[in-house]
């Protein structure tokens, strides 16, 4: 598993930092000076970044799958 199932988990961890925290973070302080447009923006990234997370997650399991099937 090694190196992979590694950075696998290091992504993982980056995408739910940015998901829970930084876009998060961004879409509200865009809104509280009133620019709905850009929170808007922030949020659809946030979503993507959900995506992103969600294809980390599963490329562990598989990894985490053949693994354990040796």
């Amino acid at each position: 598993m090694g190196h992979d199932a590694n950075n696998l988990k290091d992504a993982t961890a980056g995408e739910t930092s940015e998901i829970n925290t930084m876009y998060f973070r961004f879409a509200q302080q865009a809104e509280t000076v009133g620019n709905f447009a850009v929170a808007k923006l922030f949020r659809e990234v946030r979503e993507d970044e959900m995506v992103h997370r969600a294809s980390f997650q599963e490329a562990l399991a598989k990894l985490n799958k053949q693994v354990a099937g040796n």
